[in-house]
């Protein structure tokens, strides 16, 4: 009779085949749960990261569990093979029915069924194709515009702050109505608002779109096609920037480069350019979504091209090229004019540097690193100019933001040798993580969204406030002292008070259906216009004053409030 120690060395040593079916799947797993625990323990990173960490380990778990016992020999065919081909049937069955329309801000996929039908598009008015250029068929108008007009991308002051009305905040007793609401084509543009002339851009089949509504019925007036058509996974189709309009003219730049300006009065083409062939610019991974900037009598567009390309001024009348300046790449933001440090300068966000030009000639004076690239790491939210010589700078991703300041001396040693400087930062936090959005200030304070959630932080220090609020990847509006928040996936509007101290829900309304709603919301006077990929609506606002003063039409961008700014009395 052999001892037990006898025995135990004669048992035989399993190999490591036998070693990896015992422990692979155990290891599998035990890795895969770190990496969901790491996601959401590590919140500095970006929240799509974050989410795609998540699904990508659910995923790998569900194919490791189901294949795992095709390994196991011992185990009966059905038993073996049974998971695998079950999860292969169950899963050709849900994307025979369903299929991933898009991928919200936070990379969670929006699934709806392959068989829904999409809402027929109403007839466009006036529709004109790309034809040869016809400067006299423009329709002089005044330059000056109302005060409650929205003529461009983020409102008259490029600040994304409405100063000409007040909004009744009881929205229990005086609730926002409906005026219309009707399908639109694809896009991520928003309304630029003249009169009772609203412009947006929008895809309809190959052809990209430029079209004119009426502001208080939403009947069409005249629309201009361009036969070009963008769609970038996961992005979707169409055109990206809001129109820009002045003097009587529409400026619309479209997702593949073609900047083309209209005739506000008739939709006539006057003048057109292909940006990125005129400045030897390539493309960004998800188009280009820059808005033209007007200013005084040029319209200003970020091309990204090299050998001092990158940002280029027009001018509006017959499209002449004036000046260009800068080689960096261009990001998804938007040119803006302002005064820092004593100079008139247009500010914009590029694909790793924030650059401040002079506005008289284009030349770079300053350059700030602000890193990432055209994809996944990218640059959509605008530099604004605060007090006299601060820049704040805000992005999503996990960056968060900074301020830093311009000044007057840096400025005229910048000038005096030719070569740009880099400005000081005043502080750099990861507090207001601007994904798909800009922030609003007020009295010293920043509200705007936080990956998904609304943040307030004081200016001066970057210190958070508070945060509070799921909206996704939304828009705001600030309208003197509220704000108005859209949710990106329930297409909800929420009035909230301006308040650095609390978080102060006022009242809410469902806007649009569907998602995502990543379009910026307009406001003129008391009119709402809203919008997303699938339809646009038109709501009135209860008011409690409305300003009608005139504004020059192109004026510059008011300097926001000091950091150190006090409240008004």
């Amino acid at each position: 009779m052999q001892s037990a120690a006898e025995s135990k060395l004669a048992k035989p040593r399993k190999s490591f085949w036998q070693l990896w079916q015992t422990w692979s799947y155990p290891i599998a797993m035990v890795g895969l749960v770190g990496a969901v625990i790491w996601s959401y323990l590590y919140t500095e990173q970006d929240r799509g990261v974050s989410n795609l960490v998540r699904m990508s380990c659910i995923i790998a778990a569900v194919i490791i569990t189901v294949t795992w016992p095709i390994s196991r020999s011992q185990y009966r065919p059905l038993v073996r093979f049974g998971p695998t081909v079950l999860t292969v049937i169950v899963v050709a069955v849900f994307f025979g029915l369903f299929r991933i329309k898009n991928y919200g801000s936070d990379m969670t996929p929006i699934i709806v069924s392959r068989w829904r039908e999409e809402p027929k598009l109403p007839e466009l008015a006036g529709s004109k194709s790309t034809g040869a250029a016809n400067p006299e068929a423009f329709v002089p108008v005044e330059s000056a515009t109302a005060a409650t007009d929205y003529p461009n991308f983020m409102g008259p002051d490029h600040n994304q702050v409405i100063s000409s009305v007040r909004l009744n905040p009881d929205w229990d007793s005086h609730p926002p109505q409906l005026v219309w609401k009707k399908p639109i084509g694809y896009g991520w543009s928003g309304f630029a608002i003249v009169g009772s002339n609203a412009v947006t851009s929008e895809q309809r089949d190959d052809k990209e779109t430029i079209a004119c509504y009426d502001l208080n019925t939403g009947d069409s007036r005249w629309s201009h096609t361009n036969p070009v058509r963008f769609d970038a996974f996961p992005s979707e189709v169409g055109p990206r920037s809001t129109p820009t309009i002045a003097h009587g003219r529409v400026f619309s730049q479209g997702a593949t480069g073609i900047l083309d300006c209209l005739s506000l009065a008739t939709g006539e083409l006057l003048w057109s350019k292909d940006i990125l062939k005129d400045n030897d610019a390539e493309n960004l991974t998800w188009g280009k979504a820059n808005s033209p900037l007007a200013m005084d009598d040029l319209i200003v567009v970020s091309a990204g091209g090299t050998d001092g390309k990158s940002l280029v001024a027009y001018r509006q009348d017959n499209g002449e090229k004036v000046w260009s300046g800068g080689s960096d790449f261009s990001s998804y933001s938007s040119p803006a004019v302002g005064t820092v440090g004593g100079k008139r300068q247009i500010l914009i966000v590029n694909q790793d540097f924030v650059t401040g030009h002079d506005a008289a000639n284009g030349k770079v004076l300053w350059r700030y690193p602000w890193a990432g690239n055209s994809g996944s790491n990218a640059s959509v939210s605008q530099a604004r100019i605060v007090g006299d010589d601060l820049v704040f700078v805000s992005k999503g991703y996990g960056i968060g933001s900074a301020l830093f300041k311009v000044t007057a001396d840096a400025l005229q040693q910048a000038e005096s040798t030719g070569e740009p400087f880099r400005p000081e930062t005043e502080w750099k936090k990861n507090v207001l993580k601007t994904k798909h959005s800009n922030v609003s200030i007020r009295n010293g304070f920043v509200y705007g969204l936080d990956e998904e959630i609304l943040q307030c932080a004081e200016l001066a220090t970057g210190e958070s406030q508070w945060k509070k609020g799921r909206f996704g990847g939304g828009q705001i509006l600030m309208v003197d002292d509220l704000l108005l928040v859209q949710s990106e996936k329930t297409g909800e509007i929420v009035l909230i008070q301006c308040d650095p101290d609390a978080y102060k829900e006022l009242g809410r309304f469902q806007a649009l259906e569907g998602e995502p709603c990543w379009n910026p919301m307009a406001l003129s006077g008391d009119l709402l216009l809203v919008r997303n990929n699938a339809e646009a609506a038109c709501y009135r606002l209860s008011l409690k004053s409305k300003l009608t003063a005139p504004v020059a039409a192109g004026a510059e961008a008011t300097p926001e409030n000091s950091p150190t700014a006090s409240p008004p009395e």
